[in-house]
């Protein structure tokens, strides 16, 4: 008896580990397709980029190709949401609910008077979100992006 009582065990706590390593999986995927959709939508707006500006924690550009209305494309921080705002519409969260966004860093790299130094932006970012089980998940996100003139 006392031997089934440990297989038995045993088994439980192999299928609970089982589960909970899901739920973690899961957590980590959400996060990962959510930092490069905001990564993606940064990149989409520095291409073909005619200019920009960093104010601190808020990154606006103004980009070739848009009617009027929608320049400047602004994204900014705010109660750990990327938000982008088009013209003068009203901003609009790029990630979802489940994950909050901190740390943003936005910095910019002029060309160098030699030439051999591009112009460039790097943007990173840490997204947290928590578990099914409601342990903390977190991962950094950081890109550059060589704008062309």
């Amino acid at each position: 008896m006392a031997l089934y009582a440990i297989v038995i065990g045993g088994a439980v706590v192999g299928v609970y580990s089982i589960l909970e390593s899901g739920g973690r999986g899961q957590t980590r995927a959400a996060i990962e397709a959510e930092g490069s959709y905001m990564l993606g939508k940064i990149d989409w707006a520095l291409t073909s980029a005619k200019s920009v500006t960093i104010n601190g924690d808020t990154l606006s550009v103004v980009r070739n190709g848009l009617i009027s209305s929608e320049n400047p494309l602004v994204f900014s921080m705010q109660s750990g949401e990327l938000l982008l705002a088009r013209g003068s519409s009203a901003p609009q969260a790029l990630n979802n609910t489940n994950t909050v966004m901190s740390d943003l860093q936005l910095s910019r790299v002029t060309t160098s008077a030699s030439g051999i130094i591009p112009e460039s932006i790097t943007v990173s970012f840490t997204l947290a979100a928590r578990t099914p089980r409601g342990d903390m998940v977190t991962r950094n996100f950081s890109t550059v992006k060589y704008l062309r003139k």
